[in-house]
């Protein structure tokens, strides 16, 4: 079994970017996507470009998991108004 594990800060990141911010070594059995800001919330995507999963805090919907057999995953921030700092979501692989 691997387990891979990032962290990316989302702060400055409100649109999917042309590389994936997680390239998994491995296909995946489940992908557990969690937003650790306390209000911004964050879109995962395992194409660049549909929304697959929104990342709202304070809800059951902050964390979520996948079993999605994909080795990349895109993240944002849902909007793109304001600055704020620590927008760090952590992206957990298991084969």
């Amino acid at each position: 079994m691997a387990i891979a594990r990032s962290v990316t800060d989302l702060a400055a990141v409100t649109a999917f970017p042309s590389t994936p911010q997680v390239t998994l070594e491995f296909t995946p059995r489940t992908i557990m996507v969690v937003n650790e800001h306390a209000t911004e919330s964050v879109d995962v995507s395992f194409d660049g470009t549909t929304v697959h999963g929104k990342l709202t805090p304070g809800t059951l919907d902050a964390g979520m998991v996948f079993e999605q057999r994909v080795r990349r995953v895109w993240l944002r921030r849902s909007s793109s108004s304001g600055s704020p700092t620590g927008v760090n979501t952590q992206v957990i692989a298991e084969s």
